[in-house]
This record gives structure tokens, C-alpha cells and sequence, in this order.
């Protein structure tokens, strides 16, 4: 740790980012509700680490994946947003979220979501990863779930 702590900042360069494609993920944490104060969003987020690649999609560069480290090195978030002043946004969040946690998740549709969510750490689905760029700062770029399904 010292020793990283050591370079000089204008030799850090910045990581790779893990190859686009389809992988299998796992929920690491208990998801996590975010309600705000201050704007009409609110949120929930799961905490994702890549457990291996999804042979059937055939679509991760392993030369890349090699660059980067493995698959247990890819680690993003799956986020739901709610908009708390449109209930119809709020119906489209909810219908999302439930299939996630239904179809993709393989939980109980007899459950309240809230069970649900506590129910879905360690649970595993099929991620998309993509790069996106960010919106305010192109040179940006961050690596995050696109769509999900269930693991058949």
C-alpha cells in the first residue's frame, strides 16, 4: 500500500476497463435504498461482482479479459430509479425492478419486494456490460450493467 501511495500522481495512469459482453453476476451486498431529500429520485442499487463469463453469448474479448485481470476482477452496480412526482415513471421502476427480482432472479412473486430485496443477496443473473461514456465529461467512461436475465 505504501508503495502505491508513493508514485507521483501524473504517473497513475487509469485501468482498463473490463471488455463488453455478457457475464455471470452475482448480488455481494444487500441492496441499497437511497432516498433523497433534496430531488424527487430515489434509488436502488445492487452491488455486483462478475463470477465468470456467459459462455453461450460467446461475446467477451479474452484477450481483453486477460488485460484486465478475470472475471472476478469485474465488479458494477444495477441500479433502479424512481421518480417520486410521476406515477407513471414510479409503475415502469416498480414493473422493472419486479421482473428483475421474478424472471431474472428466480425470487418469489408472492413475495412484497422488500422481501424480495432481502432476498436477493447471492443471488446470480446474466449481466450485458457495456461502456458508457459519461454525459458531462466524454473522456469519462465507466462500465456498467446494461440488461439483465435470468441464468437458463
Amino acid at each position: 500500500f505504501n508503495k502505491a501511495l508513493s508514485v507521483k500522481a501524473s504517473a497513475v495512469e487509469k485501468p482498463p476497463l473490463p471488455p463488453i459482453g455478457h457475464y455471470i453476476f452475482q448480488i455481494t451486498k444487500k441492496p441499497e435504498i437511497k432516498e433523497s431529500e433534496t430531488s424527487p429520485w430515489s434509488s436502488i442499487n445492487f452491488q455486483c461482482q462478475a463470477v465468470g463469463v456467459f459462455e453461450d453469448a460467446d461475446d467477451v474479448d479474452a484477450d481483453g479479459l486477460k488485460k484486465f485481470g478475470e472475471h472476478k476482477n469485474v465488479f458494477s452496480r444495477y441500479s433502479f430509479m424512481f421518480n417520486d412526482e410521476d406515477e407513471v415513471q414510479q409503475q415502469r421502476s416498480t414493473y422493472s425492478l419486479t421482473r428483475f427480482l421474478v424472471d431474472h432472479l428466480g425470487l418469489d412473486e408472492d413475495a412484497s419486494l422488500m422481501e424480495n430485496l432481502t432476498a436477493s443477496l447471492n443471488k446470480r443473473f446474466v449481466g450485458k456490460l457495456r461502456h458508457r461514456p459519461d454525459k458531462n465529461k466524454p473522456e469519462d467512461v465507466y462500465a456498467e450493467i446494461e440488461k439483465t436475465a435470468a441464468i437458463e
